[in-house]
């Protein structure tokens, strides 16, 4: 669905900054060639995505791209094989809504994101960078950068609720990144929102 507005998001920081180079390492989940998801490479034969974009999905359709243009990739891999959380319940929207995929081919274009090392601390205010692929825009599939602030944390999950400030269809299973003294730290992926991606995000 068309969001009714842009959701805030814009182009990503230039690379060899922090967010620019954490931004370059989410890439595109394509489907049948088309754009599905977003994910994040964890490592050179390694990403992280939603569940929802993993779950039900014929797996030898799949492939994760690089660039800022998923039509335009700087580069490509296939999908081995991809699991989801073994805590995952599609009908609990959001919750462990994690999958990892292993490629067929090792990523050299981007360097894999910092991991954390805990859990987002509880009443924490921070603004975090969300990167993704999603529809919004003057062109989907192109990745697209925005910072918007948390407004709640709970056991296994964040959200955000700034109006027309948001993730939207298509940035499922991209990151977000919390800036430690200048490094990026992936510390979650998107999974849901409302429809019309203007109200709040998880």
């Amino acid at each position: 669905i068309q969001p009714a507005t842009d959701t805030g998001g814009g182009d990503c920081a230039p690379d060899h900054t922090p967010p620019g180079d954490a931004a370059a390492a989410v890439g595109a989940l394509l489907y049948n060639g088309g754009i599905h998801c977003s994910a994040v490479m964890v490592s050179p034969s390694m990403v992280l995505t939603a569940a929802h974009c993993i779950r039900g999905f014929d797996i030898s359709k799949l492939e994760f791209v690089l660039g800022s243009d998923s039509e335009k990739p700087v580069q490509r891999a296939r999908v081995l094989r991809a699991d989801v959380h073994r805590s995952y319940d599609e009908s609990h929207l959001g919750v462990y809504d994690i999958a990892y995929i292993h490629l067929r081919e090792r990523l050299t274009e981007a360097e894999s994101v910092r991991l954390p090392d805990g859990p987002l601390p509880r009443g924490t205010t921070l603004s975090l960078l969300h990167v993704g692929y999603g529809i919004s825009g003057p062109k989907p599939g192109v990745r697209r950068c925005v910072n918007i602030p948390i407004r709640d944390i709970c056991e296994d999950a964040f959200s955000h609720a700034t109006k027309n400030l948001n993730t939207c269809n298509g940035d499922s299973g991209g990151a977000a990144f919390r800036d430690v003294v200048n490094q990026m730290v992936l510390v979650g992926l998107t999974t849901w929102g409302d429809d019309a991606c203007a109200d709040f995000g998880v």
